[in-house]
C-alpha cells in the first residue's frame, strides 16, 4: 500500500459528524512522481485563486487603461517615382557629346531630404491650412479613458440639472505669425517618413495623423506640391539660362560682324586672298620636320642611353646583364649550345679523365662555342654604338632642316600675321555664336515640353485602420 492509500483511509475511517472526532485532513500530493494527475494542478491553482483573480484583473486593467489613454494615430502612404533628369531628354537634342555621368547616390539622398526639408514642407502648409487643422493647433480631443468616461457622465448629470457656461471666445490669430508657423513646418515634418523602395527609384512617403481624412490628404498634398515644385525649380533654370543665353547672343553677333567686316577690309587692302594656300604648305612642311625630329631625338636618346651601358664594358661576359646583348636571338642559341655542351662535359667527367679522347674533343667544341659567343657579344655591342651614332647623325640632320624651315615660316608670317590673328578671331567668334544659337533652339525646346523626371505612382488613400492598438483589440489584448 502506498503513503497515498494509507492517507485516504485513514480520511475516510472517521465518521465527518460524529461526537468528539476530529476532521483528518490528507495530506499535501507529492507532485514530481509518476502518479500526478491533472486534477492536482488544478488544486494548485484552485488554492491561489485570490492571488490569481488579482493579477488577472490588475494586468487587464493596466492593458486596458494604457488603451484608451493612448491617441490612435492612422499613416498613409503614397508612392512617387523619381528618374534620372537624363531621362527628360529629347532625342536629338542631347547628344553623348554634351551629356555627362553623375553619381545616383548623393543625387537621390538630396531628392529625400528635399522631400522633408522646410521650404517644400512650408508650401504645404500654407496649402493645407494647418493653422485650422485641430491636431497641429492644440484643439484636438485627447484620449477617452476610464476616469474621463466617469467624467463625462457626472457633466452629463450636471447638464440636465442647469446650463452649460458659455464657451469662451478663440483668440484671433495675429497678421505675421512666423513663429507659428515655423511650428507648423516643424510638427508636419516630424510626421513625414520617406523610405526607398529597395532596388528600384520609388520612393514611399508616409504621413501619421490622427484624423485619416486628413492624413491621406496631407500625404497626397506634399507629393503633389514636391512633384510641381521639382517642375518649376526645372523651368526656373531654364528661363535663367535662356535669359543669359540671349544676352551673350547679342553680344557675340556684334563680336562676329566686327571681326568679318575687319578681316575683308584687310584681305582688300593688303591683297592676302593667297596667303592661306602658301601658308598651309609651309606650315605642313614645319608640321612634319617637327615631328620626325621628336621621334629621331627620342630614339637617339633611347640608344644613346643602351650604349651608355656598353660604352664601359670591357669584359663580354659582363655584357649578359645588358638587355640588348640578352635579346640577341644568335647569342641565345651560342648560350644554349654552351649550357648543353657544359652539360654534357659534366655527365662524362664521372666516366672519363680530363685526358680521355671525348673530354678533349668535348673541351675543344667548348672552347669554339666560347669563342664565337664573345664575337657575337662584341658584334652586338659595336651594333649598338653603330646605331647610337646614326640616329645621332639623323637627328642633326632633322634639326638643321627645321631651322631652315622655321626661316621661311618667320619670312611668311611676316607678311601674314595680322591676316591669320584676324582670320582666328572672325572663326573663333563665329563658333562661339553658332554654338551659343544651337543651345539656345535647343534649351527652349527642352522648356517647351515640359518633361518632370518626377511623378506620381500611387496616391495615399485614407487609412481604415490605425497602427496603434485600440477598441476591440485592446479588449482582446486585455483578456
Amino acid at each position: 500500500m502506498t503513503p497515498m492509500q494509507d492517507t485516504t483511509t485513514s480520511s475516510t475511517a472517521v465518521e465527518p459528524g460524529s461526537p468528539g472526532t476530529v476532521p483528518v485532513r490528507s495530506a499535501p500530493p507529492r507532485y514530481g512522481t509518476d502518479s500526478d494527475h491533472l486534477l492536482d494542478k488544478l488544486a494548485v491553482i484552485a488554492r491561489y485563486r485570490r492571488i490569481a483573480a488579482a493579477v488577472f484583473v490588475l494586468v487587464s486593467g493596466a492593458i486596458m487603461v494604457q488603451g484608451y489613454t493612448q491617441v490612435p494615430l492612422f499613416e498613409a502612404q503614397a508612392r512617387i517615382l523619381i528618374e534620372d533628369e537624363r531621362s527628360t531628354a529629347m532625342p536629338g537634342i542631347t547628344t553623348p557629346e554634351n551629356t555627362y555621368w553623375q553619381d545616383p547616390e548623393p543625387y537621390y539622398n538630396t531628392q529625400y531630404r528635399i522631400l522633408r526639408g522646410r521650404d517644400l514642407t512650408r508650401r504645404v502648409v500654407k496649402r493645407l491650412n494647418l493653422s485650422a487643422v485641430p491636431e497641429f493647433n492644440g484643439t484636438a480631443a485627447g484620449p477617452t479613458g476610464p476616469v474621463d468616461l466617469l467624467r463625462q457622465l457626472a457633466r452629463n448629470g450636471l447638464a440636465l440639472v442647469r446650463p452649460a457656461p458659455p464657451a469662451p471666445v478663440a483668440e484671433p490669430p495675429r497678421p505675421d505669425e512666423t513663429a507659428d508657423e515655423a511650428a507648423y513646418v516643424g510638427a508636419f515634418i516630424g510626421r513625414v517618413n520617406v523610405v526607398p523602395v529597395t532596388g528600384s527609384r520609388l520612393v514611399d512617403v508616409h504621413f501619421t495623423g490622427l484624423d485619416p481624412k486628413f492624413t491621406a490628404e496631407a500625404a497626397n498634398v506634399l507629393v503633389d506640391e514636391y512633384v510641381a515644385q521639382n517642375l518649376e525649380v526645372k523651368l526656373q533654370s531654364s528661363q535663367n539660362m535662356l535669359d543669359w543665353l540671349q544676352k551673350e547672343l547679342g553680344a557675340q553677333q556684334a563680336k562676329v560682324e566686327e571681326s568679318e567686316r575687319a578681316l575683308a577690309e584687310y584681305r582688300d587692302r593688303e591683297n592676302a586672298m593667297s596667303l592661306d594656300d602658301k601658308n598651309n604648305i609651309v606650315l605642313s612642311r614645319l608640321n612634319a620636320l617637327n615631328d620626325a625630329l621628336l621621334r629621331a631625338r627620342t630614339t637617339r636618346i633611347e640608344r644613346e642611353a643602351v650604349y651608355s651601358q656598353v660604352r664601359g664594358v670591357t669584359d663580354p661576359t659582363a655584357a649578359d646583364a645588358i638587355s640588348v646583348v640578352a635579346q640577341n636571338s644568335q647569342i641565345q642559341t651560342l648560350k644554349l649550345r654552351l649550357a648543353d655542351m657544359q652539360r654534357q662535359k659534366a655527365q662524362l667527367s664521372e666516366r672519363y679523365g680530363d685526358r680521355h679522347p671525348e673530354m678533349v674533343k668535348l673541351n675543344a667544341s667548348l672552347a669554339d662555342a666560347q669563342k664565337q659567343l664573345e664575337l657575337e657579344t662584341q658584334k652586338a655591342l659595336l651594333s649598338v654604338r653603330n646605331e647610337y651614332e646614326r640616329a645621332q647623325l639623323e637627328e642633326q640632320t632633322l634639326a638643321a632642316n627645321l631651322e631652315q624651315a622655321k626661316r621661311d615660316v618667320q619670312d611668311l608670317s611676316r607678311k601674314s600675321v595680322a591676316y591669320n590673328v584676324m582670320e582666328r578671331e572672325a572663326r573663333s567668334n563665329r563658333t562661339v555664336y553658332e554654338a551659343l544659337l544651337q543651345r539656345e533652339k535647343e534649351m527652349r525646346v527642352s522648356s517647351n515640353s515640359r518633361a518632370n523626371n518626377v511623378r506620381i505612382v500611387d496616391r495615399a488613400e485614407v487609412p481604415k485602420s490605425p497602427i496603434t492598438p485600440s477598441g476591440r483589440r485592446t479588449w482582446l489584448m486585455s483578456i
